[in-house]
């Protein structure tokens, strides 16, 4: 467990518009500065996802899923960190201080990304108010909303 650092900073990031509204306002915000920023993907585990998230598969077909499925989806995400990482480098943002980082089969995204801001030693927890998920609060997104609740040490950022 590393010293949460003010310098470090987790934008959240599943390519939906408010992940990258997300991203911009880091790069507006922060232009300029000596931060260090990753974009973080949790990626549920497969018994995990509910009908409705972009990645869900019937439970019937699980078993029939192996690897080339989870690098269809890093590739899938490829685009939308790119785009991201050209919002904070177009910002001011310093190439070689951002990184990217993707976790897989979590049973709660809250919980993984809690898990790795301690374990990361993150100042700060940048999301959007809503994921691409249609299951969702009418104020917040339900990762969102948990991440902002069950945070102690970090700051946390809620962006619309």
């Amino acid at each position: 467990m590393r010293k949460a650092d003010p310098k470090r900073i987790m934008v959240c990031v599943d390519g939906s518009e408010h992940a990258m509204a997300a991203v911009k306002y880091v790069g507006d915000i922060l232009a300029f500065r000596d931060l260090e920023v990753v974009l973080f993907h949790v990626m549920m585990g497969m018994k995990s996802l509910q009908y409705g998230d972009p990645y869900y598969i019937p439970d019937e077909e699980v078993r029939l899923v192996d690897s080339r499925w989870l690098e269809k989806v890093k590739m899938d995400m490829r685009p939308d960190i790119e785009e991201a990482k050209r919002k904070l480098v177009n910002s001011g943002h310093s190439p070689d201080k951002i990184d990217f980082e993707f976790i897989t089969g979590a049973s709660s995204r809250a919980g993984t990304i809690l898990e790795e801001v301690e374990k990361g030693g993150y100042g700060t927890i940048v999301m959007g108010r809503r994921g691409l998920s249609k299951v969702a609060d009418f104020f917040m997104g339900r990762v969102s909303n948990k991440v902002l609740h069950m945070a102690k040490k970090p700051a946390v950022w809620i962006v619309s």
